[in-house]
């Protein structure tokens, strides 16, 4: 099965610096309307395939108009990375404004240039032109129709093999093929064809008139290189020559250099320590035992706080009560007062149960009155324990701000205070460290450069001295190049001193070239029609596989109809039709979305058709807008069950349901 694994684009149409990795079965690429999902599908078949410049003034037909980004004019395009039979590779390419500025490159999956699929991979891993290829796996959401070209028939003739009459086609069209050729192929990778040799042999003839006048110009050019040469040749032995003056003096000095190397090391070896030593203390100079102690006193007394802060909290919400008196019992507790207080008023014209009943209000009115006193009491109390709750957190946070702060001074970006108070002793170490390791580079490099023989060596030492190695080689590499050119163009001359200007030979032979040529052309002509005869017979015979397809157009349009559109056929140049009231109808007589579904049923029969054992990928651009919703889920749970065998690119901008 053949699988795109990854997709770089660095610079086409709209896209730029765009990559995209791509998995087995099912890939969804959810993006939202003039993304560029259509100019990521043109992408892959450009890859395969190339781009094409015919009909400029067509912009939707001329790919390669079509896909220039505008904002640039240099090369665009990128790479596609593919696996298939166990292998993978990545196809590289990009595109000029003609296809002669046009570069490719194919690589294996250790990164090394291969030719396994030529120059047209597409052609080679699919069996089909790009024309082919965007009519059966590249299923665009509009014009997505199916018609027949000569690559598509050329890969359906072939699964035409067990006939006998296409074996007898086979072998009298190779016969008749392979005298074509041997009479007029021009392929550089066969045997000459007799046309091209008499060709050929014709245009020796003409030129060998003036050949010798042409080898004598040769040679007067070729003797002016070889002087050239020479003349460059002595410059450049002088140039070696200087060299290798300039080099005794850095020899010597590499001499000293030996000597000297133990000091040198260490001297290196003291910056170094020395530097450490800077990068610590630019932020850590003050690290001492007393710092680290007060920092972790500090981390244990937030420890401390945070314990405090957390009993306190769980106390004041186990103790909390809602104690308000609404307000309607107050203004009832008060109207009762007032109704006992006038009872007891008037208790001398009312009736003596009034009295009684106006001194039990008050009394009721009385209670009510001490339980809002009550109440209001223990909200005083509750509101005191809210105060030094919110003075205990904010003692607790300036706490934790202070440590945050000490540490981060120090780069420690750690929640855990804890955890940074480690961070922090193992700074200490390290600064500790660093200073005993640069007094002891210091002293070692102390104790080297007093000794005598080091100073001397060290006073005679040219920290400017240059290697001419690599000049000096140079120069020999030249002179032994312009030597071999000399000794080859001297021994290509000799080959040119032989004259051929026999012209009445050449003129004889002339007359029989030409008349050899004629018969051979009208033997090409006859076998060419023979050819074409056989063609056209085999376009019957090709009709053997119609039937499958018909089969599996009707079964996949009969599941997705869900038992609709039951039987379908298809005519020899793809046009669709569906079973209506006993007789067949077009497609074009039904709506769009009925229209859309027939096709693309058609694209997986004809795939199914051409690709029997290893399917290849199949890239959808959003081809289901017209479809309605049950017909989307039908469709999608066939696409699963088909990313089981093949990969999918489904390029949509439609939400998922």
């Amino acid at each position: 099965m053949i699988k795109i694994t990854k997709i770089y684009i660095s610079s086409f149409g709209k896209l730029k610096d765009f990559s995209c990795t791509l998995k087995d079965g099912l890939n969804v690429i959810h993006e939202k309307n003039g993304f560029g999902k259509t100019t990521v599908a043109g992408f892959i078949k450009a890859m395969f395939f190339g781009l094409n410049s015919s009909n400029p003034r067509n912009i939707e037909a001329n790919t390669r108009k079509r896909y220039t980004p505008w904002e640039s004019t240099e090369k665009f395009g990128g790479y596609l990375c593919f696996e298939t039979k166990g292998k993978s590779y990545r196809i590289e390419r990009y595109f000029g404004k003609t296809p002669a500025q046009d570069t490719f490159m194919l690589y294996d999956e250790n990164e090394v240039p291969c030719e396994d699929f030529g120059d047209n991979p597409g052609q080679a891993l699919f069996d089909i032109d790009a024309d082919a290829f965007e009519r059966c796996m590249y299923i665009p959401q509009s014009g997505i129709t199916v018609s027949p070209n000569d690559s598509f028939i050329s890969k359906l003739n072939k699964l035409v093999e067990n006939s006998d009459d296409d074996s007898n086609f086979q072998a009298a069209y190779k016969k008749l093929d392979e005298l074509r050729k041997s009479l007029s192929s021009t392929s550089r990778l066969k045997n000459v064809s007799t046309k091209s040799s008499i060709e050929r042999e014709i245009v020796e003839t003409e030129e060998a008139l003036n050949d010798a006048r042409r080898k004598k110009r040769e040679i007067e050019r070729r003797k002016a290189v070889v002087a050239e040469n020479e003349n460059k040749a002595r410059d450049v032995m002088r140039e070696k020559e200087k060299y290798l003056e300039l080099q005794k003096n850095f020899e010597s000095q590499q001499a000293l250099k030996g000597k000297a190397e133990v000091l040198i090391r260490l001297q290196s070896e003291v910056k170094q320590k020395e530097l450490e030593l800077e990068k610590f203390a630019q932020k850590n100079a003050n690290v001492g035992d007393d710092y680290v102690l007060s920092a972790q006193r500090k981390v244990e007394a937030n420890a401390d706080l945070e314990k405090k802060l957390m009993l306190a909290e769980e106390r004041a919400a186990a103790t909390k009560k809602d104690k308000k008196v609404s307000f309607p019992l107050l203004i009832f507790a008060l109207l009762f007062l007032v109704a006992g207080a006038a009872a007891y008023v008037f208790k001398s014209s009312l009736p003596t149960d009034f009295g009684f009943i106006g001194a039990g209000v008050c009394a009721v009115a009385a209670v009510l009155c001490l339980i809002l006193a009550f109440s209001k009491r223990k909200n005083k109390k509750q509101i005191s324990k809210e105060a030094e709750l919110n003075v205990l957190r904010d003692e607790y946070q300036k706490s934790c701000d202070e440590l945050k702060s000490i540490f981060l001074s120090h780069g420690i970006e750690e929640n855990n205070f804890f955890a940074a108070v480690a961070v922090l002793k193992k700074i200490k170490a390290d600064y500790v460290k660093a200073q005993s390791d640069y007094a002891a580079a210091k002293a070692e490099f102390s104790q080297k450069s007093s000794d005598p023989d080091y100073a001397d060596v060290m006073s005679r030492i040219d920290a400017n001295a240059v290697d001419y190695t690599k000049q000096i080689n140079d120069c020999t590499t030249m002179l032994s190049y312009l030597a071999t050119q000399n000794a080859k163009i001297e021994g290509e001359t000799a080959a040119f001193l032989s004259c051929y200007d026999e012209e009445s030979e050449a003129l004889s032979k002339m007359e029989v070239l030409k008349e050899s040529y004629n018969e051979v052309l009208n033997k090409i002509s006859i076998v060419e029609k023979t050819m074409a005869c056989l063609v056209e017979a085999k376009k019957e015979l090709s009709k053997s596989y119609m039937p499958k397809i018909k089969q599996g157009l009707s079964q996949y349009l009969k599941r997705l109809s869900g038992g609709e559109f039951a039987n379908a056929a298809v005519d020899d140049g793809f046009g669709l039709y569906i079973e209506e009231k006993n007789s067949l109808r077009d497609f074009g007589f039904f709506s769009r979305g009925i229209s859309d579904l027939g096709v693309f049923c058609l694209r997986l029969a004809l795939i199914d058709t051409m690709y029997p054992d290893e399917k290849p990928p199949l890239i959808l651009d959003d081809p289901f807008v017209n479809f309605d919703r049950k017909k989307y889920e039908e469709v999608s749970a066939l696409l699963k069950e088909r990313a089981k065998n093949c990969q999918i690119l489904y390029f949509t901008c439609r939400l998922a349901d």
